[in-house]
């Protein structure tokens, strides 16, 4: 687990900015769906759960900023688009709004990608399925990994029993299964 800092907080606070106002937006795009006509209602729903799924991603963000590159590039990638998109319609009505509003948001999800200091996401993970040790990329235990076992099945587990090797069928020498 990562130690929190200040800056991380404030990163993952500038994060929980954007999901509330990605909310807010989506209840408000509630009266423009009602008050849409036939020609633009699927465009305004469309608007609305695009407002929805960001302040998901943004709350998933805020909680946990170091899961997932990915949802970093997707959601950085299409606020910036939309920036730019915006400044090159700058002569379409309603383009400065949203060149406000997705520029802002682009400030503050750099910010907060700056802050938190996501792009240093460790390396996943790899679990040895053999031993079932957990530990880094290159096979060594990682101090501290919690060593979790999620297929526990009842099955024998197979113990020798006597300290000779020769091969003999001796009572001693025997392999036994644990129930």
């Amino acid at each position: 687990m990562r130690t929190t800092t200040p800056s991380i907080r404030w990163g993952r606070g500038l994060l929980a900015v954007c999901s509330v106002g990605a909310l807010v937006a989506a209840l408000a795009a509630v009266p423009a769906v009602r008050a849409a006509g036939p020609a633009t209602r699927f465009v305004e729903v469309w608007r609305g759960y695009g407002f929805a799924t960001f302040a998901v991603l943004f709350a998933v963000l805020a909680l946990r900023p170091y899961v997932s590159r990915g949802v970093w590039l997707a959601v950085l990638s299409n606020k910036l688009a939309l920036t730019v998109t915006a400044v090159a319609w700058l002569d379409v009505p309603g383009t400065r709004q949203g060149l406000w509003w997705d520029g802002g948001l682009t400030v503050l999800l750099v910010a907060a990608l700056l802050l938190t200091r996501a792009w240093a996401t460790p390396t996943p993970l790899r679990v040895d399925r053999a031993s079932r040790r957990v530990g880094a990329p290159s096979g060594e235990p990682i101090r501290g990994a919690v060593q979790a076992d999620h297929r526990r099945r009842a099955r024998p587990v197979t113990q020798h029993n006597g300290s000779d090797n020769d091969g003999s069928d001796s009572e001693d020498n025997q392999c036994t299964r644990r129930q």
